[in-house]
């Protein structure tokens, strides 16, 4: 059965919005003009099968004022990752920019965002000159705790003597067997 564009439209909002539960009725009937605007001699079926980019898009503030907004009329950072951890089997995301560009800005934004969806996201942020959190082992070790934390993991006592490299490969081998099974990614 082809879906609606409406309903392929509110199957991704949920999935991306900045909040759980269905999106508000004026966000989706904006969406589908958009997608009509943008694409006005495209069958249906076919903008139904391109509603996730234009979703995400949106998200990340595409063709309107999200500035200073919040909730569904503000920008959702969390949109953008979503969809690289849910496309991507594996990876990184690296932001990139010079100093006052609003990387650490988005970075907050999202944090706190993913946060208000009652995740809880796994991140590391570097300075940007040469110290101990740029480190291998400072990041690392980050990483762990923080994983730790969030899937409340004691550490096994035969665990301690070793380097925090092979504490977070054994913590991130367990963790997929057993947190993040069926191909399942986290944020």
């Amino acid at each position: 059965m082809v879906e609606t564009l409406r309903q392929a439209i509110e199957h991704w909002l949920r999935k991306y919005g900045p909040e759980p539960g269905p999106p508000p009725g004026s966000i989706v009937d904006a969406l589908v003009a958009l997608h009509r605007e943008e694409l006005p001699d495209v069958a249906e079926e076919v903008l139904s099968q391109r509603a996730e980019e234009i979703v995400v898009a949106y998200g990340a503030g595409w063709r309107r004022d999200a500035l200073g907004e919040e909730g569904w009329e503000g920008r959702w950072p969390g949109a953008l990752v979503r969809h690289f951890v849910t496309s991507h089997e594996a990876g990184y995301l690296v932001l990139v920019g010079g100093m006052g560009q609003g990387k650490s800005t988005w970075m907050t934004e999202l944090i706190h965002a993913e946060r208000a969806r009652s995740e809880e996201p796994i991140y590391h942020c570097i300075d940007c000159h040469p110290s101990a959190p740029g480190e291998p082992r400072g990041l690392a070790a980050c990483l762990y705790d923080r994983l730790r934390r969030k899937y409340v993991f004691p550490e096994p006592h035969e665990w301690e003597h070793f380097s925090i490299e092979v504490k977070l490969e054994r913590l991130l081998k367990r963790l997929s067997a057993t947190e993040l099974r069926d191909g399942q990614n986290a944020v």
